[in-house]
């Protein structure tokens, strides 16, 4: 006999005819419902946070054994080279920015839990996406360990990276996965 605390609640509904509130990919669905049941409630946010903190750790460890400064070395090398590049590098260098400083606070709201951090990634996604930093760090070493580095799989693989983060965490409610409204 199943019992009820073991069900985890995923309420997936297609409705397609009304189209009000239709969840139209059930794969990805069922995906991202099978990640958060396997992960549970707050391990989840736990994952996620722990990305945030090894992408962090491994830019500062860079800039540090070149012998930089995290985060001034890039503002000292914009003003250098902002000028011959014009507006494109300063949206860049300000997307950039914008994308570290959030990268910082979805750490905090993902250890401490708040789900506030759903609309610090729902910002951060069109970001990692234009400047090809996927939430799943380790993806680009995944990639690297062949002879050739093929851009198509890189877009690919940084595309599913952004979909499962966000999915994951706008689907995630109160411990449970619930697509339909």
């Amino acid at each position: 006999m199943i019992q009820r605390s073991s069900i985890r609640c995923i309420n997936i509904r297609a409705r397609w005819n009304s189209g009000a509130t239709a969840f139209k990919w059930p794969i990805l669905a069922r995906v991202i419902g099978w990640i958060t049941r396997t992960m549970k409630a707050k391990w989840l946010y736990i994952f996620w946070g722990g990305m945030e903190l090894l992408y962090l750790g491994g830019f500062c460890y860079l800039s540090i054994s070149q012998g930089d400064i995290p985060f001034f070395s890039d503002l000292r090398a914009f003003v250098l080279l902002g000028e011959e590049h014009g507006l494109v590098s300063a949206v860049l260098f300000m997307s950039y920015l914008a994308l570290n400083v959030s990268i910082i606070f979805s750490l905090l709201l993902f250890f401490l839990g708040s789900d506030s951090v759903r609309y610090v990634v729902y910002v951060q996604a069109p970001l990692r996406i234009l400047l090809a930093m996927p939430s799943l760090v380790f993806l680009p070493l995944v990639v690297s360990f062949g002879d050739v580095i093929y851009a198509e799989a890189l877009i690919v693989l940084l595309l599913f990276s952004e979909v499962l983060k966000v999915g994951s965490v706008h689907f995630y409610r109160d411990g449970f996965i619930s697509v339909s409204k």
